[in-house]
């Protein structure tokens, strides 16, 4: 089986395994070679997958899976690789954190955008009645 894990910055995994683990806040399931195709998404949580009995963990935040012909295909808004479980979770931490980091400076651009915007139609006197 393969798995290929990609944000939109970058590919960050693209290797072949034997067993993938979903784990997000509605449940877990596996994916072993020969699965059935499924589509799932992915809200937050960590994927875990075995290749030559090396572990390796990826904090997700927001994505969709794809199992289909023994490929596995992630495409998140966002994940980070970590070392363990419990690793997974303080990547998916620091993940929202840079999220609502991102999320604020969007909100102050749009609010300066905003008033900007307003301070030009109020100069232009568009509207008014001559």
């Amino acid at each position: 089986m393969k798995i290929s894990i990609t944000t939109p910055a970058k590919t960050l995994v693209e290797q072949l395994c034997e067993f993938v683990l979903v784990h997000s806040p509605t449940g877990e399931f596996a994916l072993l070679e020969n699965h059935i195709p499924i589509i799932s998404t992915i809200s937050e949580g960590f994927i875990k997958f075995r290749h030559e009995g090396v572990e390796t963990f990826v904090a997700i935040a927001g994505g969709v899976l794809n199992q289909k012909d023994n490929d596995v295909i992630v495409i998140a808004q966002s994940a980070a690789i970590a070392e363990s479980r419990e690793m997974a979770f303080v990547e998916l931490e620091k993940i929202n954190q840079s999220l609502q980091e991102v999320n604020r400076q969007m909100e102050k651009e749009f609010a300066f955008s905003e008033s900007e915007l307003k301070r030009s139609i109020k100069a232009s006197k568009s509207g008014e009645f001559m």
